[in-house]
């Protein structure tokens, strides 16, 4: 009896661990500002494109060596309250750089299940200097000036070959 016991609890197990792999996999992270200075507090926007979820509170940041670890421990409870579509997370402040952000999820299951920490998010993002700005982006008037002066002059180009008759 013990064994059907133990190759039953092994066989629960082994369906129910990839759908939790497959669960963490689907994590968005945008960050505010989005391309933060050296003096400005950087936070994160956790979204799960599957739509809300009860994000928990963030059990750990650790910052060490370039690398930024949130770990969030999951529970069979919501202590939020209700899902929500995000959540902001407060990561701090950085010096000018290249950092790495990692977010792990972690699950509490009740024994003999285990109980997985997975990577559901693993991206780099910088942190400019204050003297250095971002290149600005056109907007779309702008872009779309361009794209009819580049078609006109194509054209007349084109026309004058002699290959447009």
């Amino acid at each position: 009896m013990s064994r059907v016991r133990t190759s039953m609890c092994l066989l629960a197990i082994l369906v129910n661990f990839p759908g939790v792999a497959f669960a963490a996999d689907f994590y968005a992270v945008r960050l505010q500002p989005s391309v933060p200075l050296a003096h400005e507090q950087v936070v994160a926007r956790v979204s799960r494109l599957s739509g809300p979820e009860c994000f928990p509170p963030a059990t750990s940041l650790t910052s060490a060596h370039g690398t930024v670890t949130l770990r969030l421990d999951y529970s069979d409870t919501c202590q939020t309250g209700q899902p929500a579509p995000f959540r902001d997370y407060a990561l701090g402040f950085f010096a000018a750089g290249s950092y790495r952000l990692i977010i792990l999820t972690c699950y509490n299951n009740p024994p003999p299940a285990p109980s997985p920490c997975l990577v559901a998010y693993d991206q780099p993002f910088r942190v400019i200097g204050e003297g250095v700005a971002p290149a600005p982006a056109l907007s779309l008037f702008a872009s779309s000036i361009l794209c009819v002066l580049f078609a006109t002059f194509g054209l007349l180009a084109f026309a004058r070959s002699g290959k447009c008759e």
